[in-house]
């Protein structure tokens, strides 16, 4: 690699800006070692490489299929511990699961897709779900960046820099996102949605997940109010959620779910639990904790294995 301005050998600085890419996942022996191993001619070379870049992207792009943003340096930052879960491992929610999978795979081969909000009660497998398409689709280019509330007024720059990258699809995961009536980043996430001064680029597009249905909080002072106002106040909460066109809910497991996630989760570790096993252990667990969800589920399993 170079790591030196390429104008101290080359006496021009053309290059100077020159960042190599990565040997990531085995693609550079996969694809561009054969295809430089094969050519007979500058061009042939260049060609390849062009493929190369175009294909995986260079520098920190082609390392990382997540980032988060560095609002100091004002760019992307590479999740180097990113935890890649398996959309096979949601055990449930096959509907949910199969409309995300089918809008992000529109998204990712440029055909029309929608912003997506997922919402439903807490530890039911959202989040996960999420996460799991940047470990399906970055070999098309996918990359999830995620952005934290506090990070939300900077949207428009954000996407504005993502614009430049039109060889990657990004999704903007904005994870429980929810405001006060006050807040200003409401505004902030409904005009970069729906466009505002600028549009949202081609290559991105907004995941949300959230445990309310209209995003904001409703307080007593909102139900107090007179009904014409109360009227355009509830109106302009739910304007925010009409913006994503596709939104996915998740309901809470019934206890015949719950106890098929414990199952699940306790085979992948080699132990079978007999039906009057699993429902008297799991429904313990339930009953002294948050109630049934993915997440309980996960902490059963936990403590079980550390128990056993």
């Amino acid at each position: 690699m170079l790591t030196a301005p390429t104008s101290i050998f080359l006496g021009e600085t053309l290059l100077d800006n020159y960042e190599p890419t990565r040997n990531i996942y085995g693609k550079t022996e996969d694809f561009l070692l054969p295809g430089v191993a094969g050519a007979s001619s500058p061009e042939e070379y260049a060609e390849i490489l062009l493929a190369f870049y175009a294909k995986y992207g260079y520098g920190d792009l082609a390392a990382y299929a997540a980032f988060c943003w560095d609002i100091a340096e004002n760019t992307l930052r590479g999740i180097v511990d990113f935890e890649r879960p398996r959309m096979s491992d949601l055990v449930g929610y096959e509907r949910q699961k199969e409309q995300l999978i089918h809008n992000t795979r529109s998204f990712v081969e440029g055909k029309p897709s929608n912003h997506v909000l997922l919402v439903g009660a807490r530890g039911t497998g959202k989040s996960t779900a999420v996460k799991a398409l940047a470990g399906m689709y970055d070999d098309m280019g996918l990359r999830l960046l995620q952005v934290t509330k506090d990070q939300l007024w900077l949207l428009p720059d954000i996407m504005a820099q993502l614009r430049r990258f039109a060889s990657k699809k990004f999704i903007i995961f904005l994870d429980d996102l929810s405001f006060e009536d006050s807040d200003a980043e409401f505004k902030t996430v409904k005009s970069a949605i729906e466009g505002g001064v600028s549009s949202c680029p081609p290559n991105v597009r907004l995941y949300a997940t959230s445990n309310r249905r209209h995003l904001v909080r409703e307080t007593w002072r909102d139900r107090q109010q007179d009904e014409l106002y109360r009227d355009d106040a509830m109106h302009e909460t739910i304007s925010l959620a009409d913006r994503f066109g596709l939104i996915i809910q998740y309901h809470t497991p019934d206890q015949e779910e719950y106890l098929a996630i414990i199952d699940y989760l306790l085979r992948q570790k080699g132990i079978a639990l007999t039906k009057e096993e699993l429902h008297l252990a799991g429904l313990r667990w339930e009953l002294t904790h948050s109630g049934r969800s993915g997440r309980t589920a996960q902490q059963f399993v936990a403590h079980y294995l550390g128990t056993h």
